[in-house]
């Protein structure tokens, strides 16, 4: 070939396959290189029969048969018509023939387009993914700053293609952003497996470092941003400024140059329409539905889903270190006790390691003691035979003596009883939680409007009102009840934060929005 594949690039084009040729599997990408490579400088144009002579002289693999004029055509026409790579134009050319000589004829005409340099790019950046893709928020500073520009839009001239240059950038730290937090959601599910199997390396601490000095900020970050965006979106105008920069000063197109209007009009709701969609698809990140975080490639609330895991088993692990560790102060306080009472303490007095020995006189045992070390076995052992054959004979036998330790007999009265627990008053707590949450949240029967902050006295009242906000999220609310009553309708009724605050604690629950809900 005219230029080399590396071996990882092959690979994935033949899995792919592009154009669906089972002889010439990469014929697809050749085709693409070829028109990039040569559509601008070749003698020719690029007619079939230039690309098949092309190909078959100096693009053939080694061990690869000729293509055939079929072949290349049947290649040719997915890339046109289905992957739409390639745009095609029928035109009067001059082709050369057989003899050397030229004749003009009308042949289809065969152009990459922006798409198809774009494949030819992006595959090579699939194959660079592990070296160039980082976990790195770095770009975030850059995606808000142009979030915070494109709220003054209207004040931006479109006489240039500054708007639309603006509008490239953040989409591209956009993708760098999100490919940082994937690649951050790998190495923290990664450092959480680590920390499972090894609790004294450094798994905890580099895990604490990663969320509180990257992951936790940078998704606070992307979550201010997403009420911009959300407004972003519904500017039907900012998508034709966007659209109208595109075509400004600078835009060297040569349907700008000539004035084509109508190439430049499908161009415009072309634009409009490419900065819609990607704008929409950006605020999906942000959508906390359950449907479209399964669905969504870049949810940031998969990263969320992570940090609560990897902060949950962080805290875990702290306690379980915290709770094999030793308490140097209780431990030496142990240990001073025991030093006063120390002469109190009465060590029992071993039993010999051979009962017939307790049996000998202290005369013997003073006639053993006497002898030489290598003797003393010999003694012992006829001594013991002797002892062993009298024993029968108690009369002879001097008593045993033990070391005696007087006991004490502690009385137990009715005041060492354990203290036994009173049986909390389950249904009077429950009743309590529901009279406090009727006064506090219910503005009728069956309507309860949680819009402004709240004082709960009863745990279980204000565990009821954080129950029942997840249900704004959802069309079918059946599941959700409290106190028994199921939730028939509900809604978000404001944009300001509600807070929820139980006496005794030094915290509060805080809800994103006010919300209101209807019961059966």
């Amino acid at each position: 070939m005219a230029q080399g594949l590396s071996e990882p690039l092959r690979s994935l084009l033949t899995a792919m396959n592009l154009g669906r040729s089972q002889g010439h599997p990469l014929a697809g990408w050749t085709l693409l290189s070829m028109l990039y490579r040569d559509g601008s400088t070749a003698s020719e144009p690029m007619t079939m029969n230039y690309l098949v002579a092309r190909y078959n002289g100096e693009y053939l693999d080694p061990g690869e048969s000729r293509v055939t004029d079929e072949t290349l055509r049947g290649v040719m026409k997915v890339l046109v018509e289905q992957a739409h790579l390639v745009t095609s134009s029928t035109r009067r050319v001059r082709e050369r023939m057989d003899s050397g000589k030229f004749h003009t004829v009308q042949s289809a005409i065969y152009r990459i387009n922006a798409a198809g340099i774009e494949y030819l790019k992006a595959m090579q950046r699939v194959i660079d993914a592990e070296n160039t893709v980082v976990a790195s928020t770095k770009r975030i500073g850059d995606y808000m700053a142009l979030i915070d520009k494109f709220q003054g839009y209207a004040g931006i001239s479109t006489e240039s293609m500054t708007l639309y240059e603006d509008f490239n950038r953040l989409l591209t730290a956009y993708d760098a952003v999100m490919n940082g937090l994937r690649k951050l959601d790998v190495d923290l599910h990664d450092i959480c497996t680590d920390l499972a199997f090894d609790r004294v390396g450094d798994a905890a601490d580099h895990l604490r470092r990663m969320l509180h000095d990257e992951a936790i900020p940078a998704y606070s970050t992307m979550m201010k941003s997403s009420g911009p965006l959300a407004w972003l979106v519904g500017q039907a105008q900012f998508a034709t400024m966007v659209a109208e920069s595109r075509q400004a000063a600078g835009n060297l197109d040569v349907t700008v140059a000539i004035g084509d209007q109508a190439a430049l009009e499908i161009e415009r709701r072309q634009t409009e329409a490419f900065v819609t969609r990607r704008l929409r698809l950006m605020l999906q990140s942000f959508d906390p539905t359950t449907a479209v975080i399964q669905t969504s490639f870049d949810s940031i609330y998969l990263l969320y889903t992570t940090l609560i895991s990897a902060t949950e088993l962080l805290a875990r692990e702290y306690e379980h270190v915290r709770g094999h560790s030793i308490d140097l102060q209780a431990l030496t306080a142990d240990i001073d006790q025991l030093l006063t009472q120390v002469h109190r303490i009465q060590l029992p007095t071993q039993f010999p390691a051979h009962l017939p020995m307790d049996r000998l006189g202290k005369a013997e045992m003073a006639e053993v003691e006497a002898l030489p070390k290598d003797e003393r076995a010999d003694r012992m052992a006829e001594l013991t035979t002797t002892v062993r054959n009298d024993m029968l004979e108690a009369g002879s036998m001097e008593p045993v003596t033990r070391a005696v330790t007087t006991t004490e007999s502690r009385v137990v009265t009715l005041a060492d009883n354990p203290v036994v627990a009173v049986d909390g008053d389950l249904a009077g707590a429950e009743q309590r939680a529901l009279a406090e949450f009727t006064d506090l949240v219910m503005v009728s029967a069956d309507t309860a409007r949680i819009d402004h902050d709240l004082g709960c006295q009863t745990a279980l009242a204000r565990d009821a009102i954080v129950s029942l906000y997840p249900a704004t999220q959802y069309a079918q609310t059946e599941a959700f009840a409290a106190f028994g009553r199921p939730v028939a309708h509900a809604e978000v009724a404001g944009t300001q934060e509600i807070h929820l605050h139980l006496v005794g604690e030094d915290y509060a629950v805080v809800l994103p929005h006010a919300f209101a809900v209807t019961f059966r």
